[in-house]
């Protein structure tokens, strides 16, 4: 049971740096440089820290936001109902979580966000 409780902590403290990195750089803040740009775009973002935007292949109707892929990997889906969760994977392990209370209001208004861009395909 606590290799279980063990890979339940490390998804979520990988989801959480996620939604971390996504709240910084929604409040202006390019989450790797210690001194906030002025001139942050939060798309130009995006564009660099998301490897891409996607039909989820294991999910059918989500969208997936792939972060990383190869050892470890890991993507959020974006599902039709309003749903979202996170994957986590390397070679011995495959873990998902769903972000709940403010953790998933970011990746709500992400979406959002994203969906009046145009930047969001569904």
């Amino acid at each position: 049971m606590l290799k279980q409780e063990k890979r339940r902590y490390l998804v979520d403290e990988k989801m959480a740096e996620r939604v971390h990195d996504f709240k910084m750089a929604l409040q202006g803040h390019d989450p790797d440089q210690i001194i906030p740009d002025q001139k942050f775009n939060f798309l130009k973002w995006f564009d660099d820290y998301v490897l891409s935007v996607e039909p989820d292949p294991y999910n059918e109707g989500a969208t997936r936001l792939l972060l990383s892929y190869g050892e470890p990997s890991d993507y959020f889906s974006f599902f039709p109902d309003g749903k979202i969760v996170y994957y986590y994977s390397t070679v011995s392990l495959s873990l998902s979580c769903e972000p709940r209370g403010r953790d998933f209001l970011v990746l709500w208004y992400v979406e959002d966000l994203l969906e009046h861009e145009g930047a969001w395909q569904k």
